[in-house]
């Protein structure tokens, strides 16, 4: 099969943006920094066990679900929302700010992806993973068509523009924390070149959840794929109003519109192979989310968040008493 490899790019860091000459697709005179910028940078061992997300990450709207993509003045953003240090909605027990490019559930299994392959292939965070695009896709289940590689292209220079410029989960805090340190494609190999921040080791080391990226793949909205890893991060679906999910989502519509959008979801998520949920999942009268897990989840570090929007149940109805009564003076 003819691979449609994207059009040539190179954006290992600020500094080295012209590293590449991309009307001869050779190395320009100057030294390849690309393997340099990763080696300078320490490099750490990933934790030991199942691999999994970071619940910051699947507990907030960092990956957003579909957010409103607005033009753009800034160059980098690409047809994107920018966001300048912004206060990231999250759970109560996470804070995150964050300064880059709108980052959607697209950016978000890119980023798993390329986290389970250097797992696997025992990269440290901080290493360079060299992958072809088509290698790469057909982790993620896709073709290897040239709108998929474009869309792969694209999804890694927003990662690689992104930075949580402050960060505090359980586990510590951190600043100043780029998604990739490094990312681009190499035009003799027409292989990406792929280096995670080392925090990123640490942040999967505590708090973390399992997620199956193969059941997700096979979800048809990015709503669907948020409420997979939010919920597979509990091991107990914690009940949820209806505006709490729509915050931590990241989801820009009117209320009736998320509403709709989050039945369908639901309902994606009792029928995907094997469920998330179990059947029965409802919006109740109240505004509250109803759902069952079909699963335990495997989740490293705190069963449950500190704090959750509990929905708000009905005072339960107080026994009958008799009214007669003896009573002795």
């Amino acid at each position: 099969m003819e691979r449609n490899e994207v059009s040539a790019i190179a954006f290992f860091s600020e500094d080295d943006a012209d590293e590449w000459d991309t009307e001869r697709h050779q190395p320009s005179s100057k030294p390849d920094k690309a393997t340099s910028v990763a080696a300078a940078v320490e490099t750490k061992e990933w934790p030991k066990g199942p691999h999994g997300t970071p619940n910051a990450f699947n507990r907030s709207s960092l990956f957003s679900a579909g957010g409103k993509h607005i033009p753009s003045s800034l160059p980098m953003a690409r047809g994107r929302s920018w966001i300048e240090g912004a206060l990231v909605a999250s759970m109560p027990n996470y804070e995150i700010l964050y300064t880059g490019p709108l980052l959607d559930q697209h950016d978000k299994r890119v980023f798993q992806h390329i986290a389970s392959i250097m797992r696997e292939r025992n990269i440290p965070a901080g290493g360079t993973l060299e992958i072809p695009g088509y290698a790469l896709l057909l982790s993620m289940g896709k073709t290897d068509g040239k709108a998929n590689y474009e869309s792969l292209a694209a999804s890694l220079k927003r990662l690689w523009e992104g930075t949580i410029t402050f960060m505090k989960t359980a586990s510590g805090s951190w600043t100043d924390v780029r998604m990739l340190i490094t990312g681009g494609q190499d035009h003799r190999t027409k292989a990406f070149r792929i280096a995670l921040h080392p925090a990123m080791s640490l942040l999967h080391e505590y708090d973390v959840a399992k997620i199956d990226l193969k059941r997700k793949a096979g979800l048809s909205c990015q709503l669907a794929s948020f409420l997979h890893d939010f919920y597979s991060s509990h091991r107990l679906a914690v009940p949820f109003q209806v505006a709490e999910l729509q915050r931590l989502s990241g989801r820009t519509c009117d209320s009736k519109t998320f509403r709709r959008e989050l039945r369908r979801a639901l309902v994606e998520l009792e029928n995907c192979i094997p469920p998330v949920l179990a059947p029965g999942s409802k919006i109740d009268r109240n505004n509250g989310v109803i759902a069952k897990k079909a699963e335990l989840a495997f989740v490293v570090g705190p069963a449950q968040p500190t704090k959750v929007a509990i929905v708000p149940n009905r005072a339960p109805k107080k026994p009958a008493v008799k009214k007669r009564r003896a009573f002795v003076l």
